[in-house]
């Protein structure tokens, strides 16, 4: 953590020219991006770089040019005050939406936090933002904030509490894979409201309400199964 990960961002220009490469010689008509903890640094700044790079093209020519479509920060171990100050507006400016998971149960964005002496994104202390920043976060349509800490299951992952609840909790890897397949807001995906702060969470009947979901789309699955 203390070595890779700061090595890492030497290959930020690289993941920047990957997503251009494949937004100008495939025809995918949506690019779904997704980091997980220390990498969420890495695709942000990536980002951040491609936007650099085509300083006069406006919102609808960046996404002409990059279809970029969801942009998944999952257990992000990056500055939140830096996020929302400086790396979000630039996001909203290059993908259609932005979605970021987060838990008060994870241990390692914890111990992140006191080693950089600032929250973490996916483990975020809101007080460190101004009412103003709050109140915008909260009213940005195309922001998707996920609380899941309360989601029952599984959330360890190779002993590290709270961390790898993605892959570990089939609830969240479920949400996870659906906001990658289908592009549309957290409530068709089955999600609700939470309380404060504008964030989605998890209701008692998710299972229901997902598999409804899916079905809606997709209804051969339905047929298939019978």
């Amino acid at each position: 953590y203390l070595v890779d990960c700061p090595r890492a961002r030497a290959y930020v220009p690289d993941i920047a020219r990957l997503i251009e490469l494949v937004a100008l010689q495939t025809e995918a008509q949506r690019i779904n991006l997704m980091a997980f903890s220390c990498g969420s640094p890495l695709l942000a700044e990536a980002l951040v770089q491609l936007r650099e790079r085509y300083p006069e093209d406006n919102v609808a020519d960046l996404q002409r040019r990059f279809r970029i479509a969801n942009v998944l920060f999952v257990a992000a171990d990056l500055d939140l005050t830096n996020f929302t100050r400086s790396q979000l507006p630039i996001l909203r400016e290059i993908a259609r939406r932005t979605e970021v998971y987060l838990s008060e149960d994870d241990l390692a964005l914890q111990v992140a936090a006191l080693l950089k002496r600032a929250s973490r994104l996916g483990r975020p202390r809101f007080d460190e933002l101004t009412r103003e920043e709050l109140e915008t976060l909260a009213s940005d349509e195309r922001l998707v904030a996920v609380d899941v800490a309360g989601v029952p299951g599984p959330h360890e992952l190779f002993g590290i509490r709270g961390h790898g609840y993605f892959v570990a909790n089939p609830w969240i890897s479920s949400d996870v894979l659906m906001s990658l397949v289908y592009p549309f807001d957290p409530a068709w995906r089955g999600l609700v409201h939470g309380a404060g702060y504008g964030l989605w969470t998890f209701p008692d009947n998710y299972p229901e309400r997902v598999g409804a979901a899916v079905y809606e789309i997709s209804p051969d699955l339905r047929r298939n199964q019978r």
